[in-house]
């Protein structure tokens, strides 16, 4: 509730200090209103404004749209912020709000949705109601969901799975037993491992992610971790841990084996090591994550070479083309090729508007020509670019 109380008195900077929850800087000191009031009825909110997103953009990447249908998390990890955001009381959304919600986007085009709530099964009850609801209209959709390992079941994953549920992410952090116990995750190894089993059962593709560099880290705690993720045999991912502030272990860090090494919140993105233990250091933690991701950097790179020796099977030439047309979708969309090459093409035809750019295209990413001609005419045709011979330009279709 702290924006819409804000907004009216933006410009009246001493009239900042009677709204609660924001912090700001006065006369080189910071001031603290202290928290604000969490919206209570997550149903008096209005859908998020998707509108005013370059959603062709996208659609073009191919990638999830994400949907929240519940904010606050009832867990007390001392890692993570998300708590601190969000508070400690699970609000939700209606059902009916929901399937709505999803309703909507499955007809605007997006037909592969991420649950993005801190844990969408903490309440298994109302997980059946949506997945209930979802099959009675009929929606047709691929989903995922962040679960925790100690909040499944083989009833509540075959509920998700008939509803079209086809992965599930979970935390696991740590494969030793005490390590859990000192961050408070909460759970313990075997639901870990029990989790991965009910999740094949039921066909639903399970990713694991575990933390590099909790409190008191050794060489065996990691080692536990890379044991357990074998023992799995499940994706899964290393994260180096990011001590953001208000935090139970940033703020009580000196109470833990942990010392902070940057302030340099750029760094704080769980691809690089920002802190220290008394047993490893930040070149120890990102030689254990190279070596962990070793196999399968080294399976890939055999299945590429098999691809291009022609000895490849039609399941690994498609992920080898997968790659290569998000590769190349990355490089359009971070580098705004579209925007750039679209236009100047005075007197040309749609096909040779469409030639044009993708030759501009091919250029600047060093993609073959007919790969990015295929994709360029795949937009068009998808209504993810419009095309306007008259001003000579392609654009991504405007909301």
């Amino acid at each position: 509730m702290t924006i819409p109380r804000w907004l009216p008195v933006y410009h009246n900077r001493s009239a900042w200090r009677t709204i609660q929850g924001i912090s700001f800087m006065q006369a080189g000191r910071r001031v603290d209103t202290g928290f604000g009031q969490l919206t209570r009825h997550l149903d008096d909110l209005p859908r998020p404004a998707r509108h005013l997103l370059p959603l062709s953009r996208y659609r073009a990447l191919g990638f999830p749209i994400s949907l929240i249908t519940s904010r606050g998390c009832p867990n007390r990890c001392i890692f993570c912020l998300g708590r601190r955001m969000v508070g400690p009381k699970v609000r939700y959304k209606s059902v009916s709000k929901i399937v709505d919600e999803i309703e909507d986007l499955v007809s605007q085009g997006f037909d592969i949705i991420n649950i993005a709530d801190d844990l969408f099964t903490a309440d298994k009850k109302r997980v059946k109601a949506i997945c209930r609801a979802i099959i009675d209209r009929d929606i047709r959709f691929i989903w995922s969901a962040f679960v925790r390992v100690d909040t499944l079941s083989e009833e509540i994953l075959q509920h998700m799975k008939q509803a079209g549920c086809a992965s599930v992410a979970f935390g696991v952090e740590s494969g030793n037993p005490e390590m859990l116990k000192r961050i408070k995750k909460g759970i313990t190894v075997e639901q870990a491992r029990q989790a991965a089993l009910l999740c094949r059962k039921a066909d639903i593709r399970p990713h694991a992610s575990f933390i590099v560099g909790l409190p008191g880290e050794t060489a065996e705690t990691l080692n536990d971790s890379l044991a357990l993720v074998r023992e799995m045999d499940i994706e899964y991912g290393f994260h180096f841990l990011s001590p953001f502030p208000g935090t139970v272990v940033r703020e009580h860090a000196a109470a833990y084996d942990l010392e902070i090494l940057s302030d340099d919140w750029s760094r704080y993105d769980a691809n690089s090591a920002v802190v220290r233990t008394s047993h490893l250091s930040p070149s120890d933690m990102e030689s254990f994550v190279q070596r962990a991701y070793q196999p399968i950097v080294d399976a890939w790179a055999a299945l590429t070479r098999r691809v291009a020796d022609g000895r490849g099977t039609a399941e690994e030439r498609r992920q080898s083309e997968n790659v290569d047309r998000l590769n190349l979708i990355y490089a359009i969309l971070s580098n705004d090729l579209i925007e750039q090459n679209g236009g100047g093409y005075s007197g040309a035809s749609e096909a040779e508007l469409i030639d044009r750019l993708s030759r501009r295209v091919a250029e600047e990413t060093a993609h073959p020509f007919d790969l990015v001609r295929y994709y360029i005419r795949e937009w068009v045709n998808k209504k993810y670019l419009t095309v306007y011979p008259d001003q000579g330009e392609i654009g991504w279709a405007r909301p």
